[in-house]
């Protein structure tokens, strides 16, 4: 029934496989087509099937690490990699989930069907208060960053530039560039099927259209 809420996961100590750690400030989430839930966490991204099971998909728990190459790398095997803060998660089309690495100041991508974790290159452009992460129709990945108050765009082969905001605390309407957000804004970025981007922003859902407009 609509309305309805219920407790999920309030404790990993004994479910976690590899680990007898538990959750420790969980960040982003994301929901798979089969109803299994993806949890991003101080350190790792925790996998919590339909049935409530808890297991580590990427990372470790407790193990928070610094990415130290900022052009593209990959980790084949997803419990190696390391992660520091992980604060929003997305789903591509194709299944890989994309989570951006807030401390470490990088969009990770993790393949579906291997596990392998890419490193996107967003360092250049990004502050330490990038909040969220969105994917577009067009391949590229959207981050909004508090600090810079502006929503950067970083395409696939990790070129970044701003792509909304002029980076004044305001809340006005307009073409991108001009455009300004309201100071605590981009907990979360959202793009529906026309690929408009509605981001939230302090008390008001922006939309902001394939054009920048």
């Amino acid at each position: 029934a609509h309305g309805r809420t219920r407790m999920l996961v309030f404790t990993a100590f004994a479910d976690v496989a590899l680990t007898n750690a538990g959750m420790n400030g969980p960040g982003g989430i994301v929901a798979d087509p089969d109803g299994n839930l993806y949890v991003g966490d101080a350190s790792c991204i925790y996998f919590v099937t339909s049935a409530g099971d808890v297991s580590v998909f990427a990372g470790a728990p407790g193990a928070q690490g610094d990415v130290p190459d900022l052009v593209a790398q990959t980790e084949a095997n997803p419990l190696v990699a390391r992660f520091f803060e992980v604060r929003s998660l997305v789903l591509a089309p194709d299944g890989d989930l994309i989570a951006l690495d807030g401390r470490n100041l990088v969009v990770r991508r993790i393949d579906a069907e291997t596990g392998a974790v890419s490193n996107v290159h967003a360092r250049n452009i990004l502050s330490s208060v990038a909040t969220a992460v969105g994917y577009g129709r067009d391949g590229h990945y959207y981050i909004s960053d508090n600090n810079l108050n502006k929503i950067v765009r970083v395409t696939a082969a990790g070129v970044s530039s701003i792509f909304a905001g002029d980076g004044n605390v305001d809340v006005d309407d307009g073409p991108a560039g001009t455009a300004s957000f309201g100071g605590t804004f981009g907990a979360g970025l959202a793009f529906d099927a026309a690929g408009y981007l509605y981001v939230a922003d302090n008390e008001r859902v922006r939309r902001i259209d394939s054009g920048g407009r």
